[in-house]
């Protein structure tokens, strides 16, 4: 068995809320792992915005949603995954500005390749 890059396989990274998003991020981590002989890791993220409204956010919370990120590619590199899997929400709107994704930022800063799903 190879990992998704030839060698030996190494842990995917399944970052989940529990959302509907990451049902189908979970269906894909786990016949991706089947299929290369991979370990599997899932990692519970806790969303901190489930259901925003503007007069919502602050700055307290605001740390909490970034600090997922950080979490999410801290176990990456801890676990030593050579793929994150995640969710998608699809913000969009006032949200999107806002927030942004956590799914965009992991994208942008993880050292490892992320298919995010939606």
């Amino acid at each position: 068995m190879q990992c998704l890059y030839g060698g030996i396989p190494q842990p995917i990274l399944l970052a989940t809320d529990g959302s509907e998003a990451s049902a189908h991020a979970a269906a894909l981590a786990v016949g991706l792992a089947r299929t290369h002989g991979a370990t599997l890791t899932a990692l519970y993220v806790a969303d901190p915005y489930p259901y925003l409204g503007v007069g919502e956010v602050n700055p307290m919370d605001y740390q909490a949603y970034a600090a997922a990120t950080s979490d999410i590619i801290q176990t990456a590199t801890t676990e030593g995954a050579d793929l994150i899997v995640l969710g998608s929400h699809g913000r969009s709107g006032i949200a999107r500005l806002m927030l942004g994704s956590v799914a965009t930022k992991v994208v942008a800063e993880s050292p490892v390749p992320v298919l995010v799903a939606r």
